[in-house]
């Protein structure tokens, strides 16, 4: 993608930092507007003059409370017949997702000093899904476990301002990427957020929980524009997919005609490609480094192509019951990124148990061939998108590698070549919408780091 176009989308996106005045109407904010119907412009964001506020102390904006054990045993799984039900949320990355509902009497003979909440609080994890934020604005009770942190805004403090500006800076200090978050770690880590002061422009004093309330807006603009375009390079990346997959279809449906074709199951070992299975490894029996020892690398499920679970001694994994795969490979993912792949150059490695691989024996077959096939085939049979992938799915489903062949049933390679390369012209489309997708989200970052530095 041209750096010149890129720079553009990016300025398109992060440039308009004028505010305006917003009004919460039904818990959302929205722009006031003139008698003419126009949005009434207070200032530049460049114009405002910020105070330096503690993210981990108590102040006049906002107070923080640490959530109490309570154990799955005394929850229930609905609120079904309840007086007076309390939801109770664990830390999750998901906004949703309950952890339980208990009474509101049972809740205190539980817990004394278990808090209840109403409306909007911000919930930050310091267990589970680690540094993720979570914006609860609800007309019920509901409270936290000892592993989810609660921020609760004042008066003078706007709850939306505060959920963006404690994203960007948890997302900064990499707190997100923790195993575990204790209140010393927050503490030390000295995190700032900045609250605008108050400003008189033309004789109209705004405070500064009216100007949170506009940058906020501002915010959420920006963001639901990166999401507009993002959700536009999807769709459109979406039917490049399926052009793709229509035609392998048809190049493969031809050769079939012909009886060109040696026609192969997926979870089979042949002189071609071999199925392999990984055995369980656990994070506590593998190094999270390489060294002379431990060298093997063990690949789990993951969207990222170079992720590597750990590392560990072929002697180990051998008695674990580990195939130590030796060949190029195409990995299936069969939990987690269920039925994504990854090309595997380096060897000798090893898999985890949620993850398959198609070992390639003839060095002669283009892997990213092998690697579409599969991909094809998941996608016509929707199993990409499935919980988990069994090998009893592949078998019941049919899964099959289609290899070109000549006259005397031997691998046309050639014929595979040629795929390849008209797959890739298709291809060169795709690229550049990957590259416009990189950009947005890296709009989302700027955005993030805008907050930090009082620029939005």
């Amino acid at each position: 993608m041209n750096s010149m176009i890129q720079t553009q989308l990016l300025r398109d996106i992060l440039g308009n930092n004028t505010l305006f005045e917003v009004e919460e109407i039904d818990g959302k904010l929205e722009y006031k507007l003139d008698d003419n119907g126009e949005k009434i412009r207070i200032c530049e964001i460049s114009e405002i003059k910020f105070n330096h506020i503690s993210a981990t102390k108590d102040n006049e904006y906002f107070k923080i409370k640490n959530g109490q054990r309570l154990t799955k045993n005394v929850l229930f799984t609905d609120n079904i017949g309840m007086k007076n039900p309390v939801e109770v949320y664990s830390a999750s990355e998901f906004d949703n997702e309950v952890f339980g509902y208990i009474e509101e009497e049972d809740l205190f003979i539980q817990n004394p000093n278990q808090n209840i909440y109403h409306g909007k609080t911000i919930l930050f994890n310091t267990g589970g899904s680690v540094g993720a934020i979570r914006f609860k604005n609800k007309n019920y009770k509901y409270t936290v476990i000892d592993n989810v942190i609660v921020y609760k805004a004042d008066n003078d403090c706007s709850c939306e301002y505060l959920y963006y500006s404690l994203e960007s800076i948890m997302e900064r200090n990499s707190f997100n990427y923790s195993n575990t978050l204790r209140g010393e770690d927050l503490s030390k880590a000295n995190l700032i957020i900045k609250m605008p002061k108050e400003k008189k422009i033309n004789n109209k004093l705004y405070s500064s929980y009216k100007l949170q309330q506009s940058i906020a807006k501002n915010i959420e603009e920006k963001f639901q524009d990166i999401d507009k375009k993002i959700s536009i390079i999807e769709t459109m990346m979406k039917v490049l997919e399926l052009k793709i997959e229509s035609f392998l279809d048809e190049r493969i449906n031809n050769l079939s005609k012909k009886k060109d074709l040696i026609s192969l199951e997926l979870t089979s070992s042949n002189k071609y490609f071999r199925f392999t299975k990984g055995s369980r490894v656990t994070k506590s029996k593998v190094m999270s480094f390489e060294t002379i020892e431990n060298n093997i690398p063990i690949y789990s499920a993951s969207k990222f192509n170079e992720e590597i679970f750990g590392f560990s001694s072929e002697g180990l994994l051998t008695k674990n019951g580990n195939v130590i795969i030796k060949n190029p490979s195409v990995l299936i993912n069969a939990d987690g990124s269920t039925g994504i792949t990854r090309i595997k150059l380096n060897n000798p490695f090893a898999l985890n148990d949620v993850v398959f691989a198609i070992e390639v024996l003839d060095q002669e077959i283009s892997l990213n061939y092998i690697k579409r096939m599969i991909d094809n085939e998941l996608i016509k049979h929707n199993l990409n998108y499935s919980n988990k992938l069994y090998e009893s799915d592949l078998k019941s489903k049919e899964i099959k590698i289609k290899l070109p062949a000549n006259e005397k049933n031997i691998i046309d390679y050639d014929a595979i070549n040629k795929i390849d390369a008209d797959v890739e012209k298709i291809q060169k489309s795709n690229m550049y919408l990957l590259k416009i997708q990189e950009t947005l989200q890296l709009a989302k970052e700027k955005v993030l780091q805008q907050i930090i530095n009082g620029e939005i």
